[in-house]
Formats: structure tokens, C-alpha cells, sequence
């Protein structure tokens, strides 16, 4: 609708009626708008009410928030303030090393060229000085034999040549050790295990081999060998091995087979030799070549002794000993 016709139409209706009409729209930054029509206005609200315009200020959404027009509030090291519906906040400035430095601050830290930046400090590496030269740091060079490199101010340089035992060798020399091969390697020395000589054989550096029944071998020029296992009556035993050939304490040393003689125990303590005997009450025990005891097997009855198998009477009774008890029988009448 053009202006123009309803500034006329205005007019006319205030010249016509003497009594004041309530205005049925609005005007507004050149437009119209109904009575109670809402609209938006950038971030405000507003709302057409009996001709004048009503809007609300604008609010901000920061991080789940809700802040008021020209608010200021924090978030973090940030100054921050609502505005227009907008949220504005300033850089952090910069605290390093016990000192506080501006936002976009530059300054020096020993070496090194640093930046303050939002709360954040960057600092480059440092360039080396190395022999009255200067060099970019990260940058590779040479010295001599050496590879060096440049790393933020400091020169590291690989070793060349190597010292061992009080002499110095350069680097790729190869030399002898007594007997061992030799070669220096970038300040490193390696040298090769020696090979044995064995009963004028010659035997290679970890070589395996037999010597006899011993289990040999060869380690950086010595020769260790194993003592020999035991073979005896078929059966074959460790060497150290101790072991019991019937009553005879037996043990393999070296290939050789030691046994001493059987001997008898009586209650686990006492030792005797083949041959050697002991009394048990009434009886007597002998020691055999088995290692066992044999006993006789008499019988004491009424402070008497009866051999084995003999026949006597006590009182009416007839009796007999047999293997050390007495059996007697009823009287015969």
C-alpha cells in the first residue's frame, strides 16, 4: 500500500471525526505492521500495540547460557559481553614463567624469539652457534668425520673414531685382540669370538663336539666339556647320580660307578657291618650280606629260654616254642 494514500486517509478521518480514533496499525522503519501483529527486529522482538512499537532488548546463547543485553560475564581467562544478541570477548593475556604478557605481546626468553597469543605462549627453537658459525636450527652438518645437527641452540655430533684399551683406532680400522677380530665402527669397537684349538684340532666359535663320552664345546677360544654319564649292569645314570644297587649305596661320577658295602640298620640309627650281630631280649641278630637281619627265634616263658621248635611242659601242660611264641596245651588229665 503506498504511504502516500494512507497519510491522506488520515487526514481525512481526523478533519471528518472530532473524537480520537485508536490507530488499528503501526509504522515502523517504513513499514507496516497490523495492531498485536509480533515480528523480529535483528535480535529483538517486538510487537504492534494500538500504534506504537514495543520491543524487547536482545539476549545472547553462549554455551548452554542465557546472558542479557550488555551483560559481561567470564568464560575461562576471557573479559566477555552480550551485545545486540551477539557475544564478544577479548584474548587471554599471558602468564609464563612468573610474568604476565598481553595478548599479541612478542618478547624474549633466553634464545628464543616467543608470542603471546589468546593465553598461549609460542616460543621458536634457537639457532646454534657451533665453531664460530651459525646454523638454523633443524639444519644438518658436517664436522670433519662427525654428523652433527643443529636442535634448538645445542650441536650434538656423532663420535668417529673409538679408544680401546688406552689406544685410539679410526673409524672402519680393523685390528687384532689377541686373538679376537677387531673393527672399529663409528666410535664403536666389535670384535669376533674366538675359535678353540683342542687336542691340536681346530674347532669353530659355538661348535658342538664329542671328545670320548664327553659332550664338548667351544666358547670365544675355551673348551668347556661335560663329566661323563654312568652306564651300569645296562642301565645308565647321570653323572652325580646316586642310586642303590640292591643294599649297596651306589654313585656315577664321571663315568665311573662307586658302591660301598651293604650295611644292616636297626631303628633307623645304628649301622652294622656284614657279619656283625646284636642281642634282642633272648634272641640273637646277624647282619647278611643282604643288608637284612636274621634273628633266632627262641622263646622266654617263666624266666626260661626254649630254642625254637622245643617241646617242654609247665606244670601239666605240654608246650611248645615256635618262632619266639609259646603255645601250651590243656593237661592231659
Amino acid at each position: 500500500m503506498d504511504i502516500r494514500i494512507v497519510l491522506a486517509f488520515l487526514a481525512c478521518v481526523c478533519y471528518v471525526q472530532a473524537t480520537y480514533v485508536v490507530p488499528t496499525f503501526c509504522l515502523y522503519n517504513k513499514k507496516i505492521y497490523q495492531n498485536n501483529q509480533k515480528f523480529k527486529d535483528g535480535c529483538h522482538d517486538c510487537v504492534c500495540v494500538n500504534g506504537d512499537v514495543k520491543c524487547k532488548d536482545c539476549t545472547c546463547d553462549y554455551k548452554y547460557k542465557k546472558y542479557t543485553d550488555k551483560q559481561t560475564f567470564k568464560d575461562g581467562c576471557h573479559d566477555c559481553t552480550c551485545l545486540n544478541g551477539k557475544v564478544d570477548c577479548k584474548e587471554c593475556d599471558c602468564t609464563y614463567k612468573y610474568k604476565k604478557y598481553d595478548h599479541g605481546k612478542d618478547f624474549k626468553d633466553g634464545c628464543h624469539d616467543c608470542n603471546c597469543y589468546d593465553g598461549r605462549v609460542a616460543c621458536k627453537p634457537c639457532d646454534c652457534t657451533y665453531k664460530y658459525k651459525k646454523y638454523d636450527h633443524g639444519k644438518d652438518f658436517e664436522d670433519g668425520c662427525h654428523d652433527c645437527d643443529c636442535n634448538d641452540g645445542k650441536v650434538t655430533c656423532k663420535p668417529c673414531g673409538c679408544t680401546y684399551k688406552y689406544k685410539k683406532y679410526d673409524h672402519g680400522k680393523g685390528f687384532k685382540d689377541g686373538c679376537h677380530d677387531c673393527n672399529c665402527n663409528n666410535g664403536k669397537v666389535t670384535c669376533k669370538p674366538c675359535d678353540c684349538t683342542y687336542k691340536y684340532k681346530k674347532i669353530d666359535h659355538g661348535k658342538d663336539f664329542e671328545d670320548g663320552c664327553h659332550d664338548c664345546d667351544c666358547n670365544d677360544g675355551k673348551v668347556t666339556c661335560k663329566p661323563c654319564d654312568c652306564t651300569y649292569k645296562y642301565k645308565k645314570y647321570d653323572h652325580g647320580k646316586s642310586f642303590n644297587d640292591g643294599c649297596k649305596p651306589c654313585n656315577c661320577n664321571n663315568g665311573k660307578v662307586t658302591c660301598k658295602p651293604c650295611v644292616c640298620t636297626y631303628k633307623d640309627k645304628d649301622d652294622y657291618k656284614i657279619g656283625e650281630t646284636y642281642k634282642i631280649g633272648c634272641n640273637t641278630c646277624t647282619c647278611r650280606d643282604n643288608g637284612k637281619f636274621t634273628c633266632t627265634q627262641n622263646c622266654q616263658y617263666d624266666g626260661k629260654v626254649y630254642k625254637n621248635g622245643e617241646l617242654f611242659k609247665f606244670g601239666c601242660h605240654p608246650c611248645t616254642c615256635n618262632a619266639g611264641h609259646v603255645s601250651c596245651k590243656n593237661c592231659p588229665y
